[in-house]
């Protein structure tokens, strides 16, 4: 190892944290009323303190370098209640800005919802759990895994209602949608749903608009229903038409409001007759995000990208700042342009990238780069056209910047292409030196994700050709250009993303498609049972290094000529997702041992340590293997 200079480093620059599945409470301080909402952190999450009449803010980072705070609460004892991003409860003290741990450890993800009654508090957290806290007598009740108890459990909690008559409501989304009713004390609970609800995957904005009538968003519907017998009072259309995943909503002057991410357009329930009307003129851009209603005349919001609004509904006008919020993500999606000397990059669920110009050492954040929320997940350079490529989620789109020109999103980055048949999620893209090829996931609480060759010369995105259920039901979850073959392959996994479905199939399979004839040229099923495969490198001769987790958790060598395997035994610990092609054959690979170049022998694989410490989006460019660590990009000059 010492014979290798030590990799060059980058610090990856500071960009917008992102403002994401949140929730806005309200605190009081040295008698003044100050809005709290959080953002997901690289270093910790913090929580932040907005002034709302000056839109001037604050923030204290999160206790335990957590993550994110989804669920927010005041209490009726003034201080804040937080969900932490590991399923932990804390509280804050708005007067001495103190956090103390409540629960510690007995759930272990995100906390999506929660909610404060006078006694209780009740929150949700992946993958399907509740707690139960008595916060007068600081005492945990109960802790449920799952709070479900249908089967297949719903997943995520967004959405914890305290109920007219003391119970508490758990919206579970996800692979169907529930309603869990509960009571607190004795832990008693009742999964339902409503004939309008049934194979529906999300709910969203649900409130109790009176004391018997509950409503909330349904897939295309905004549903009301009477409490407790859950008759159905109304199912009106949402008033984007759209699917109404992202609608949130808050209760002002005893009206509902609503804001969908999709247009950012404030509307509000007129009647249980005639549905909804707009509450803001169109293009006031008044609401986006989370909302939340004070003095029963203002309507506040808090976007994903850190822009404060707040609407006064009696004057019509609407008032906008930027947080200031910039800090430290790591890479979420990596490419090193050598004839540049430029490295794009971008961060985890903010929607933007950067770049670094490794000549100077200089990094700058390049603002925003595909629509609506999520991030950049996979990036290439196609030498065609000069440009870089972005694959964003959830648009399931591909977008082309020009580095030669200003950023400026829509123009600059430019969507190029957008997937169809119900896609979300990029998981992979390829490049053959003529298309680009994309394998992506389908919607939450969907089988059957998708492969798609997208021209990246063709600008009109009416040359997006897809194969959805390539193998019926499964998920591409990798590819592998060979364009000397004129093949690609592809690996699958049995689940819809994040598990929001149950499976259909028991087996992942390989698959190499002709990318000629457009057709699939060979199918392969190495392991009974086996639930995920990833094709990782070719290798000479056609071959084709691939990984089996679960069970099999095995390393092997296909042929897809002959649709033969041959095994390399179990992967090296920590071994990674990437293996980056270089020249002359040669693989690199991150794992325990660190970064080096991985060996595929006869009947197994050695790995020679070329650097210390472990990376991810490795690739090679202009004789340097560039990988992220961290908040670092490193570029390691390799042997000639």
């Amino acid at each position: 190892m010492s014979a290798t200079p030590a990799p060059a480093s980058f610090r990856i620059p500071d960009t917008r944290l992102p403002f994401v599945n949140g929730e806005i409470a309200l605190i009081e301080r040295e008698g003044k009323e100050l809005l709290v909402t959080g953002t997901v952190g690289g270093t910790g999450g913090r929580i932040y303190l907005i002034d709302p009449e000056t839109g001037a803010c604050e923030y204290r980072a999160l206790p335990g370098n957590e993550i994110a705070a989804y669920m927010l609460k005041t209490g009726i004892d003034g201080a804040l209640y937080i969900g932490l991003g590991n399923g932990d409860l804390a509280k804050f003290e708005p007067c001495t800005g103190a956090f103390e741990y409540l629960v510690k450890g007995k759930m272990h993800s995100l906390t999506w919802g929660g909610c404060v009654t006078e006694q209780y508090i009740v929150w949700s957290a992946s993958p399907h759990d509740a707690c139960v806290y008595d916060w007068c007598r600081n005492k945990l009740l109960h802790v449920f895994s799952p709070a479900d108890l249908d089967t297949p459990p719903a997943r995520y909690g967004h959405t914890v209602l305290e109920c007219p008559d003391g119970r508490v409501l758990l919206m579970m989304n996800v692979p169907q949608a529930r309603l869990v009713l509960l009571e607190p004390e004795s832990g008693k609970r009742e999964s339902i749903v409503p004939d309008a609800l049934r194979g529906v995957s999300w709910t969203r904005g649900g409130r109790f608009l009176d004391g018997e009538t509950l409503g909330f968003f349904a897939a295309k519907d905004f549903l009301l229903y009477r409490y407790p017998s859950f008759e159905l009072l109304a199912r009106l259309p949402n008033p984007t038409g759209a699917e109404g995943s992202h609608m949130q909503s808050c209760l002002c002057a005893g009206r509902l409001y609503t804001v969908s991410n999709e247009d950012g357009a404030l509307w509000r329930l007129k009647d249980e007759r005639d549905g909804f009307e707009r509450a803001a003129p169109e293009g006031a851009d008044a609401a986006r995000g989370v909302l939340y209603a004070l003095h029963d005349h203002l309507i506040c919001s808090v976007d994903a990208t850190g822009t404060f609004r707040r609407h006064d509904l009696d004057s019509g006008e609407t008032f906008a700042k930027e947080l200031d919020a910039w800090g430290p993500l790591g890479a979420h999606a990596l490419c090193a342009v050598a004839e540049r000397q430029t490295v794009f990059g971008a961060p985890f669920i903010n929607m933007r990238f950067w770049q670094i110009d490794a000549e100077k050492g200089e990094g700058r954040d390049l603002g925003r780069a595909g629509p609506g929320g999520g991030q950049v997940n996979q990036i290439l350079w196609d030498p065609q056209t000069q440009r870089v490529l972005l694959s964003c989620y959830t648009s399931c789109t591909l977008n082309a910047f020009d580095p030669s020109q200003p950023s400026s999103y829509p123009e600059n980055p430019k969507t190029i292409a957008k997937v169809g048949e119900e896609q979300m999620r990029p998981l992979a893209l390829a490049h053959d030196g003529r298309h680009v090829w994309m394998a992506s996931s389908a919607h939450y609480g969907l089988l059957g994700g998708a492969v798609s060759r997208i021209d990246p010369t063709d600008t009109s995105g009416a040359s997006v050709k897809t194969w959805r259920h390539l193998v019926k039901d499964q998920t591409p979850n990798a590819l592998v250009a060979d364009p000397e073959r004129e093949h690609l392959y592809a690996s699958t996994q049995i689940y819809a993303d994040c598990e929001s479905a149950p499976p259909s199939q028991t087996t992942a399979r390989l698959v190499a498609f002709d990318t000629r004839a457009l057709k699939t040229a060979a199918e392969c099923a190495p392991f009974d049972g086996c639930p995920q495969l990833h094709v990782l490198a070719l290798l000479p001769k056609g071959e084709v290094l691939c990984r089996a987790y679960g069970e099999a958790n095995r390393l092997f060598a296909w042929d897809p000529q002959k649709n033969t395997t041959r095994d390399l035994g179990v992967p090296p610990d920590k071994f990674g997702r990437q293996v980056a092609p270089g020249p002359g054959g040669a693989l690199y690979v991150s794992s325990g041992a660190g970064i080096g170049r991985l060996h595929v022998e006869a009947s197994g694989v050695r790995i020679e340590p070329l650097a210390e410490g472990t990376g991810a989006f490795l690739h090679v460019a202009g004789g340097k293997l560039w990988y992220a660590s961290g908040f670092e990009v490193y570029a390691l000059d390799l042997p000639e």
